[in-house]
């Protein structure tokens, strides 16, 4: 569980540690990259789409190991973005359905 860049880090070890977690628990958080503009996000576009792009499809279906994967999101929030955090868990929602892997993943706003 993590707040801002603590959010970052508790998605970021769902990744690559899945198996070690009963549940990441992610409170206005972010991922690696953004689908938002240069001038929304302050992030190079399009390389900020790119690296977004490739972190949805490399890094984030692992956090479908995960039970339980909640992230906790306001969806005015100006600094990490709310697109970018229920993207990333409509992946993991998807690739838990696809799989038929038992995980729990929301975005509760």
């Amino acid at each position: 569980m993590g707040y801002s860049m603590g959010g970052f880090g508790a998605l970021q070890l769902g990744c690559h540690e899945p198996e070690a977690y009963d549940a990441v628990v992610s409170i206005a958080g972010y991922g690696m990259g953004t689908c938002e503009s240069t001038e929304s996000s302050g992030a190079p576009q399009p390389k900020g789409r790119r690296v977004f792009d490739w972190y949805l499809e490399r890094e984030v279906p692992q956090l479908a190991n995960v039970p339980i994967v909640l992230a906790v999101h306001c969806p005015i929030d100006t600094v990490s973005s709310f697109r970018d955090v229920s993207a990333i868990v409509d992946v993991v929602s998807e690739t838990a359905r696809r799989s038929s892997k038992r995980c729990f993943a929301r975005t509760v706003e």
